[in-house]
């Protein structure tokens, strides 16, 4: 994939080279360093934004090991010789993976976690006044939300789910909260690691603004928040949680494309930014030939698309015999798992399933279907009982 450069990664660089050199200025190698006067070192409101704004540690290339491992997609055999031994590992399970350092599903979250601790240091250094509140507030709340993202990306490919009755035992993440490099920490469980993102993205709510700041989703918003919450309560089965902030989020950004309007013969089909995107984060890739743009999608999860349901040409494109991934909303080869209001569409469906509201639950799906299929073919849902749901 080609890399992409923004505006900023220059002032990262140096930001970069200012911290590690502050940050091992204990080690003897760096003691007779002598700084450059070219050398920048974050101290302003909008220094800490700029490294917030990085996207290539913060919204490109994130974590794909999850996704990859699978059996939505399929390599098939003609490739498999060719591909990365990596790629061969995760697609066979194998216990151990060679070749996992060429990846960034663990340092590049880590990464991302050390500039969020950086820059809530540097921001509690600075005192908000009129005039910088709400710039104040977005690196704060900024740095909140993406350290709990990462938190929870490392938490869904690293550690067990979560289990209530276990959660106090059970094994989480690495839990760093400071810029300290020399801080021995060991594994948190993962009811601490499950409170740690919580509490980061229910202070991030009391900072952010209803829209990212100069509407560019590379940034967290107040919906953003209420999305992931929604995201990480569902994962952990509590629905009635899940439901409050997936209703919380579709009240602020309820935004879904018409299908019938999308180009399917486009490339992507939905291009970015599109109006359901409320946080824009790409998943990595592989090779074209493994788990990257030209990967076969399973021909069972393809054929049960129904004949009018626009999602099978919106969603996908043949290649080579098989049905491959359009990569909707990301604008590139790659795919979004970022946040997009289908996604919390469907949250808020399924908590109203299993909370026994089975209406509403339809009503939410009926929602969002309808505007996935050829117009005037729709037919509504029903269901007769919450698990029917």
């Amino acid at each position: 994939m080609k890399k992409m450069v923004k505006r900023g990664d220059c002032f990262i660089c140096v930001v970069m080279i200012a911290v590690s050199i502050f940050l091992f200025s204990c080690k003897k190698d760096f003691l007779d360093a002598k700084p450059t006067s070219g050398l920048i070192v974050p101290s302003s409101i909008s220094d800490f934004q700029a490294i917030l704004d990085n996207p290539n540690t913060f919204n490109l290339n994130q974590t794909i090991l999850g996704e990859a491992s699978t059996d939505d997609y399929f390599i098939p055999n003609a490739n498999y010789q060719s591909v990365a031994v990596i790629e061969q590992g995760i697609y066979t399970y194998a216990q151990n993976l060679v070749g996992y350092d060429n990846i960034s599903d663990w340092d590049g979250q880590y990464r991302a976690i050390l500039l969020s601790n950086l820059s809530l240091e540097g921001i509690d250094k600075i005192t908000p006044n009129a005039s910088n509140a709400v710039a104040w507030g977005n690196v704060k709340g900024t740095a909140l939300f993406k350290r709990s993202f990462a938190f929870f990306n490392l938490a869904q490919e690293f550690a067990k789910g979560y289990n209530a009755s276990t959660a106090s035992t059970d094994l989480g993440i690495i839990l760093k909260l400071n810029s300290d490099v020399n801080e021995h920490l060991g594994r948190s469980t993962i009811g601490q690691t499950y409170n740690q993102i919580i509490g980061d993205l229910r202070s991030a709510s009391n900072y952010l603004q209803p829209l990212p700041l100069g509407n560019n989703f590379y940034r967290p918003s107040l919906p953003a928040v209420y999305g992931l919450l929604a995201r990480v309560y569902l994962s952990m089965g509590d629905y009635n949680s899940a439901y409050l902030y997936a209703d919380s989020c579709l009240q602020l950004k309820n935004d879904l494309d018409d299908f019938n309007t999308v180009n399917p013969n486009s490339y992507p089909t939905i291009k970015a930014p599109d109006k359901e995107v409320i946080y824009d984060a790409d998943m990595g890739r592989f090779t074209d030939n493994g788990f990257g743009k030209n990967s076969p999608v399973d021909t069972n999860l393809f054929a049960s698309y129904a004949a009018n349901d626009l999602r099978a040409i919106v969603y996908f494109k043949p290649y080579q015999g098989y049905q491959i991934s359009t990569a909707p909303y990301t604008g590139g080869s790659v795919k979004q798992m970022g946040l997009v209001t289908d996604e919390i569409y469907l949250i808020h469906a399924e908590s109203n399933a299993r909370l026994g509201r089975i209406t509403a639950a339809m009503n939410d799906l009926n929602t969002l279907l309808s505007t996935r299929w050829r117009t005037g073919t729709y037919i509504n849902y029903t269901a007769s009982s919450a698990s029917d749901a």
